[in-house]
């Protein structure tokens, strides 16, 4: 915020006067460009090389300020409670589709419910497939080729044990004796 528009917030009595007015300020709740653009930014969104917890705050403040420009009055707490159900469900399919193809499992999962678990849930369950996805991939790595790093072959050296001093068979190839021994 510029100096010159904090000084005309700094004097509000309370908190609350502040952020509305810093709300009412910023956000013109009736331009219908700025929600416009708002929606085109949530419905574009994608993890990328993101982890999935900053693909999730990245669309919860979005989904806050969408809040905050789009009001609604309702007839009866019932509509309210089935608006926000279809606001939730949205917002999971907006998160779920935004997601990389790497949990198209944990997705088909959440989608093939009868009924979609909460918003919260939701981003639970994907956080928990990344986690075990990363677990998951530490084991394998740890255990692929690279992890042998203390199984040395055996190389002759020139110390102690050394084969250089011993006769070599011509005949059977081991060592400690000559063909004409053999």
């Amino acid at each position: 915020m510029s100096p010159q528009i904090k000084q005309s917030f700094m004097y509000l009595p309370t908190a609350k006067d502040i952020w509305v007015a810093v709300r009412d300020f910023y956000v013109d709740a009736k331009d219908l460009s700025q929600l416009f653009d708002l929606r085109c930014r949530i419905w574009k969104s994608c993890q990328g090389s993101r982890d999935v917890a900053e693909f999730w705050f990245e669309l919860v403040a979005l989904w806050q300020e969408e809040d905050q420009m789009v009001k609604n009055e309702w007839d009866s707490p019932a509509d309210a409670t089935c608006h926000l159900r279809n606001v939730d469900t949205d917002r999971i399919l907006i998160f779920l589709a935004g997601l990389n193809s790497e949990f198209d499992d944990a997705r088909a999962r959440i989608l093939s419910n009868s009924s979609l678990p909460p918003l919260l849930e939701v981003y639970s369950e994907i956080r928990r497939e990344e986690s075990r996805r990363k677990t998951m991939l530490c084991k394998a790595i740890s255990s692929g080729p690279e992890a042998s790093g203390f199984i040395s072959k055996h190389v002759p050296s020139s110390g102690f044990g050394s084969n250089k001093s011993r006769p070599t068979c011509d005949h059977c190839k081991k060592i400690g004796h000559t063909k004409d021994k053999c």
